[in-house]
């Protein structure tokens, strides 16, 4: 059964948002306000429990490999949402490769995504954190998030779709929260190299939004802000994961401490 949250479900719910996955859906359900208007859903059959939620147009479930199908097939048809987010392992069962698995799985009532991406979600390992060279630059914590949101454009160009104006007003509404933090190393007042501790809970925290400058790489900036901002969270005794957006990326990611902690994947389905 898959059911909207509700004041008797809640600990159900936050109970099934587990890792990763479950610290994105936590922390939209954590936002005091947020644009996108995300729903949640706590699924569970027997002793299965699961949690879901929509931002935008995207699906992000919290379910092991063992989730109902027939329960996420349907919630994906009723939520209108155009891509599914999870894990990878999950996600290859509901949407499987080959004419034939494929075939079967529609012939169940399935859904046959026209694309399908995995990577590499990676997990930060405070004893295996390396020491830093010298003195290291400023970090400013709360930059201008316009500022911030036109690195990334310049950075990323076609990854933030969203006009600045939304993007100021999500980041706003979720640091008020206290679901989401903005860090930066400036140079003339301005952000040449960034990270976001995009969403936060009480046990976990997911950094992205990784940038710096073009004229301002090869100087260890990036590195710089993820070892420093990593390490007051590890403390806290947070797990510190990070969505790499492709596998070549692990080569720079590793090296500063971060292990494989699995894969996600990410299903285009309209």
């Amino acid at each position: 059964m898959t059911e909207p949250v509700t004041a008797e479900n809640r600990g159900l719910f936050l109970a099934a948002c587990k890792g990763a996955y479950g610290c994105r859906i936590a922390a939209l359900y954590a936002t005091l306000r947020h644009p996108d208007t995300p729903r949640f859903w706590l699924i569970r059959e027997g002793d299965f429990f699961g949690a879901a939620a929509l931002s935008g147009t995207e699906l992000i479930l919290s379910c092991g490999a063992d989730a109902p199908w027939d329960e996420l097939w349907t919630l994906i048809r009723y939520s209108g949402c155009k891509t599914v987010f999870g894990p990878a392992d999950l996600l290859r069962r509901l949407f499987p490769r080959g004419r034939i698995p494929a075939l079967i799985a529609c012939l169940r009532g399935g859904i046959s995504p026209y694309s399908y991406e995995e990577a590499p979600l990676l997990r930060l390992k405070e004893e295996k954190l390396p020491l830093l060279p010298g003195t290291q630059p400023p970090i400013t914590a709360d930059p201008d998030s316009g500022a911030v949101y036109r690195l990334l454009t310049t950075a990323f160009e076609d990854l933030f779709p969203e006009d600045e104006t939304a993007y100021v007003y999500s980041t706003f509404y979720r640091k008020k929260s206290g679901t989401c933090r903005l860090y930066a190393i400036l140079e003339d007042g301005k952000p040449i190299s960034t990270l976001s501790a995009a969403y936060i809970t009480r046990r976990d925290v997911i950094f992205g939004g990784i940038a710096t400058a073009q004229n301002a790489r090869g100087r260890g900036l990036a590195s710089s802000l993820i070892l420093r901002v990593a390490k007051p969270y590890l403390r806290e005794g947070k797990r510190v994961w990070l969505f790499a957006a492709n596998e070549a990326l692990c080569d720079f990611y590793l090296p500063l401490g971060f292990v494989r902690a699995g894969r996600f994947g990410r299903a285009f389905v309209r």
